[in-house]
């Protein structure tokens, strides 16, 4: 074991030496993680039976479930694909999202699953599955359930722990093992992400996930708010359309109906989402725990209608920052910005990573110390 631990750690080495968050920035972090913690662990006192732990008890009001399920649904993965849609395609994909926004809010007015699951007091989706259709049909569910999930957490984790370790300016260390590069930080920051998920969960079950989902939502309103002041204040809205005015005939920035030459975000794209608003509401494995907390099938159904109305808000910003870190790169605004950025994107070698933290990495130019914290955060 000594010789083996000797190879890994003389194997290793850096892959960068600055960090990008000041004292500040990680002071904001450290506090509003620990903050959470101790809430979590506070509630596990209410955790007293299966019922509880499922579907915390089935006590949870309509305001509690808009604030808390939307910071459930919006991942770091959510936020690293807006992202990217954004910055590629500009304020024509925001268009035809926004074509597609009645969508989620005619499936809250009618109560859509959400009612009736909620009626049948079923603690869990499979569960529903069972009472609704048959056995049968709740154990093929449940192993497409997991052989998506496995799948799933092939790709998610690595990503949201690559976006931080760009985002706050970790070191990566790599090593040679039998043949295959490995990226330790990689792994590091994935299995912390991954720890701290757990010990919200296993906390106190849903009634801590869903109080400490609704902290951080308070607390993200706020962030988002104080983001969107610094954006505007420092990038001038002529500027940020002069920019996109510029994008080559076909991929237009602006003009929804000139973009027949955007690869991925076109008119297909949004016309499968449309269909996926559809097909899988309410069916996310992360919020079944939601959609059997609430006090009543009534409190569901308004809590959906006032989520269709808050996530519409929170697009903007999500919109809103990928396009000024496209004016970054593609104007003259701040060369010197551009350049550091830039300097960074050019050492990153993997087509599909540098997507996933072009925005990320150009963020870090346009945010001040302590913003960037309350972002990370």
């Amino acid at each position: 074991n000594k010789s083996i631990m000797y190879i890994f750690y003389t194997n290793s080495k850096p892959q960068g030496k600055n960090m990008n968050f000041t004292l500040l920035d990680w002071g904001i972090v450290v506090v509003f993680i620990t903050s959470l913690g101790i809430f979590a662990w506070y509630t596990n006192r209410y955790t007293k039976s299966v019922a509880d732990f499922l579907a915390a008890n089935r006590c949870a009001g309509r305001y509690l479930l808009t604030i808390a399920q939307g910071t459930a649904g919006l991942a770091v993965i959510n936020v690293i694909a807006n992202f990217e849609k954004f910055y590629h395609a500009g304020f024509a994909v925001g268009w035809w999202g926004q074509m597609l926004a009645p969508i989620g809010l005619i499936m809250a007015l009618t109560g859509f699953v959400s009612y009736r699951y909620r009626q049948t007091k079923a603690l869990t989706t499979a569960q529903f599955i069972e009472m609704r259709y048959s056995r049968k049909l709740r154990v093929f569910t449940g192993i497409l359930a997991w052989t998506s999930g496995l799948i799933n957490y092939g790709i998610f984790p690595a990503v949201t722990a690559r976006f931080f370790i760009f985002f706050c300016g970790i070191p990566q260390y790599t090593t040679n093992f039998m043949g295959m590069e490995l990226n330790l930080t990689l792994g590091i920051v994935m299995a912390v992400l991954l720890g701290i998920a757990l010990y919200f969960t296993l906390s106190g079950g849903q009634i801590a996930v869903m109080i400490t989902d609704f902290i951080q939502g308070q607390f993200m309103n706020l962030t988002f708010l104080i983001i969107m002041g610094v954006l505007l204040y420092n990038y001038d809205w002529s500027e940020i359309i002069h920019t996109l005015e510029n994008a080559p005939k076909g991929k237009s920035m602006i003009n929804p109906f000139d973009t027949s030459k955007v690869k991925d975000f076109n008119f297909w794209f949004f016309a499968m989402i449309g269909v996926l608003k559809i097909y899988q509401h309410k069916v996310w494995g992360g919020g079944t725990g939601y959609n059997a907390a609430a006090k009543s099938a009534h409190e569901a159904k308004m809590a959906g209608i006032l989520s269709a109305w808050r996530a519409g808000v929170t697009y903007l910003l999500i919109m809103l920052i990928p396009i000024c870190a496209y004016v970054l790169l593609n104007s003259s605004m701040f060369p010197a910005q551009a350049d550091a950025a830039s300097q960074v994107l050019d050492g990153i070698t993997h087509t599909q990573t540098l997507k996933q933290v072009r925005v990320s990495v150009v963020l870090i130019q346009m945010l001040p110390a302590g913003v960037l914290g309350l972002f990370a955060a």
